[in-house]
């Protein structure tokens, strides 16, 4: 096996692409998710911790996954 490129210490943020941003809230709010901020077309949702927000969602014409972000120990 092959040593990895980088070792993954978090994970930053999800990112969705979705055709209804209203619903999505509601939704992540039964989770105990909280508003970090919105704007007409993409919301930003924390958790309990400290980042600023960990879900990120775009209106879009399609429900999708779009990508993650990740916090890295190094640059080594």
């Amino acid at each position: 096996m092959t040593d990895p490129l980088c070792k993954i210490d978090d994970i930053m943020f999800l990112r969705f692409e979705l055709k209804n941003l209203d619903g999505q809230k509601e939704y992540l709010s039964h989770f105990g998710m909280f508003p970090a901020h919105e704007t007409d077309s993409a919301i930003y949702y924390r958790g309990t911790g400290s980042q600023p927000y960990c879900y990120v969602a775009h209106k879009g014409e399609d429900n999708r996954y779009i990508g993650a972000a990740f916090t890295v120990g190094s640059e080594e």
